[in-house]
């Protein structure tokens, strides 16, 4: 019998006709055969078969969250194919696309850790296992083709983000990752929970009817379902589960074809330069300054000023775009040294704009522009003499 051997395979992304036959071949060579869980259409493939085999769903029931149910099934896992033989692991989908517990599998490959796990039943003594003297990984169907196939989309032609609906919105930080300028696909929507806060997250950057669209079971024939919805009705579907993933394309609005509208679009490439200027930025936008960008400032507005003269519309767009760009990167210069913030330089000049036009904002009169001038030179006279006090 073969010393302990690691076998991984994905069963497709439902359909048992989707499983390949080298998986197939490898779980009828195997020893013994461990399933993520049998709660997968393509699991009956396996039970015509009459193959006997073991599934990992128990550990669902006593895990806190899902990622401890995952390291808890990757450490099982890992103990058992320490034994003589071949154990052959199956996930759904493909091995290596969005599966947490082949990635910490093979993190222990690389690291050779031993684990000291139970089995799912606790019906084995936790000890020491043998690591396994051999991992292969298996290529399969991902759930992401029979997705492209239900949506009719060239993920490299179209563009396509791809996202972890639970990571994006948890985000690294204190609130939801920016919604990227893509369409986008939320993998593992699995329950009515993760969609509702998939929602709140995606309300922050998309308005409350932004399309989207529901892939209940892509590519299981009979159980395929595609509802489209608002994003204000996400979380209304009631059939949820681990072979659920939603899709937000984009949405054409104010003649932008190619643009999702936000409520707050300058969020976009406040994101990007925080990006830039991070520990694994750019290294040219991490060594300027104030000082260092003065000449691209004063560039920018002489070409501005020539696409005005020019009478240019769209090269007036692009160069207000440049403009935009370099106060954005001053801005993002000046956070990083904690002195102000974009928010701060808006908020200040709509404060400013506010106050010097009482004949808005206020009850003053001006019916001419000579009263407006009037009034924009009063109200910045009464400006500097608070700022000299």
């Amino acid at each position: 019998m073969d010393m302990g051997k690691l076998w991984i395979a994905g069963l497709g992304p439902g359909s048992p006709e989707a499983i390949t036959t080298e998986t197939i071949a490898a779980i009828e060579t195997a020893d013994r055969v461990v399933l993520r869980t049998a709660v997968h259409p393509a699991a009956a493939k396996l039970d015509a078969m009459e193959i006997d085999y073991t599934s990992c769903d128990g550990f669902y029931e006593n895990g806190k969250s899902f990622q401890e149910v995952y390291e808890s099934i990757a450490d099982y896992v890992w103990a058992e194919a320490g034994k003589d033989g071949i154990l052959c692991y199956c996930v759904p989908g493909h091995p290596m696309v969005a599966e947490e517990t082949v990635r910490l599998l093979m993190q222990k490959a690389s690291a050779g850790i031993d684990s000291r796990p139970a089995a799912p039943e606790a019906t084995t003594t936790p000890g020491q296992r043998e690591a396994p003297s051999e991992v292969q990984v298996y290529t399969a169907v991902s759930f992401l083709d029979s997705m492209f196939l239900s949506l009719g989309i060239d993920p490299i032609q179209d563009g396509l983000a791809i996202l972890d609906a639970a990571r994006f919105f948890t985000g690294d930080g204190d609130g939801p990752l920016p919604l990227p300028m893509l369409p986008c696909l939320f993998a593992q929507v699995y329950d009515t929970l993760i969609a509702g806060e998939l929602k709140l997250a995606l309300l922050e950057d998309a308005p409350p009817e932004a399309e989207a669209l529901i892939l209940h079971h892509a590519g299981v024939e009979g159980e395929e379902e595609l509802i489209p919805c608002t994003l204000a009705e996400l979380d209304h579907f009631k059939k949820f589960d681990h072979l659920t993933s939603v899709f937000l394309p984009l949405t054409a609005t104010s003649g932008a074809s190619n643009r999702l509208e936000r409520p707050h679009p300058l969020d976009a490439m406040v994101e990007v330069f925080r990006r830039l200027l991070g520990p694994n930025g750019c290294p040219w936008d991490r060594e300027q300054t104030h000082e260092s960008l003065k000449p691209y400032l004063v560039e920018e507005t002489q070409e501005t000023i020539e696409a005005i003269d020019e009478k240019d519309m769209t090269h007036l767009k692009e160069e207000l775009g440049d403009i935009l760009l370099q106060v954005v990167f001053h801005c993002a210069l000046a956070e990083g040294r904690g002195d102000f913030d974009v928010n701060d330089v808006i908020a200040g000049v709509t404060d400013k704009l506010i106050r010097r036009h009482p004949h808005v904002f206020g009850g003053e009169q001006a019916d001419s522009p000579e009263d407006v001038a009037a009034i924009w030179q009063r109200v910045k006279a009464a400006e500097r003499q608070a700022e000299s006090t």
